[in-house]
């Protein structure tokens, strides 16, 4: 089994240390007993090798911890609040479209 946290450090009303309070996942993972795994969740090698690595375990729980930023790869709205809920306008879906067209070409330039 593989428990995933999506750690963003973020929630609806603020940062979760500043609202709620910072959890030590690695202790909690410890306590009951878990293989504890730690990686950037935005990046994409980093995930498929950890999970490659964790599918070799299967006699014991994995906790896995994914620091990420919330909007990754989206400027206008990266790391904000209006990650949590967003609205797409007219005005949005335009900054989705260029982005998106933005990621496609770097698809096929890193197909070359």
């Amino acid at each position: 089994m593989i428990i995933i946290v999506d750690n963003n450090k973020r929630q609806v009303d603020g940062y979760t240390a500043d609202v709620s309070c910072d959890l030590n996942f690695e202790k909690i993972a410890n306590l009951f007993g878990f293989r504890y795994a730690h990686v950037d969740g935005n990046d994409i090698e980093q995930l498929d090798n950890v999970f490659s690595k964790m599918m070799t375990y299967s006699e014991q729980t994995v906790f896995l911890v994914m620091d990420t930023v919330k909007g990754s790869g989206v400027p206008e709205i990266e790391n904000t609040d209006l990650c949590h809920h967003i609205r797409v306008d007219n005005e949005m879906r335009q900054i989705l479209e260029k982005n998106m067209e933005k990621w496609k070409r770097e698809i096929a330039d890193e197909q070359r």
